[in-house]
């Protein structure tokens, strides 16, 4: 039976040929989530046995859920995310799309359940009706050359061959600016994707914007 959680899932993809299209995931038939990591491995099995079967999966996997495949990778605490997320989607509801939907889309209060009107359908150059709120790092400069410093240290020791740093850059969102929507006046990125859980505004949501390939 359908999952009547409703969440918002775009993916990004980009061909070698350079070809660039929008995918919209709507209504999944499950949802597939846990924050424990004795579950991640038999999460993806499930997914993957969907996937053969010829439904779609969309989604995340969190950096701390690394441990689930090897005990010596070390994470920060989790976070308040679940480490694993995934839709299972029928083929008939993965919609592709050409362009970036824009700001309007995310705003109707039934966005993820409708394919967006043309008037939405304004791309990565849509234009943000007003200024999005600033960004401010987690650390501060001289925090992160330290850091850097480090890591590059504990390379050349031998302690370890790779280190996933990261920190935050949070904003207020007061609901109708999305992450990616922030981000689209400079989008020069071939892979992302926005996953808000749930369709309401207030839930948390993901966005990324890459430039790599998968």
């Amino acid at each position: 039976m359908p999952s009547t959680i409703h969440p918002i899932v775009w993916l990004q993809e980009t061909s070698a040929a350079g070809r660039s299209r929008w995918l919209n995931f709507r209504k999944p038939e499950r949802i597939l989530q846990t924050r424990r990591l004795a579950d991640i491995l038999p999460a993806l099995e499930e997914m993957d046995t969907a996937v053969r079967q010829g439904y779609w999966a969309a989604g995340f996997l969190a950096y701390e859920a690394a441990p689930a495949f090897d005990a010596a990778f070390r994470t920060a605490r989790p976070g308040p995310l679940p480490l694993l997320w995934f839709g299972i989607y029928r083929a008939a509801n993965v919609h592709a799309a050409p362009e970036w939907p824009g700001l309007e889309y995310f705003s109707h209060p039934d966005a993820g359940l409708f394919a967006p009107p043309p008037s939405a359908s304004r791309g990565p150059s849509a234009v943000i009706s007003r200024a999005p709120p600033p960004w401010r790092a987690s650390v501060s400069q001289p925090h992160f050359h330290r850091a850097i410093a480090a890591i590059r240290g504990a390379i050349a020791r031998g302690e370890t061959y790779q280190v996933n740093y990261s920190f935050r850059l949070r904003a207020a969102d007061p609901g109708l600016i999305t992450p990616l929507a922030q981000m689209a006046p400079g989008w020069t990125s071939a892979h992302s994707c926005f996953v808000r859980r749930h369709r309401n505004c207030s839930s948390a949501a993901t966005a990324t914007a890459s430039p790599a390939g998968p």
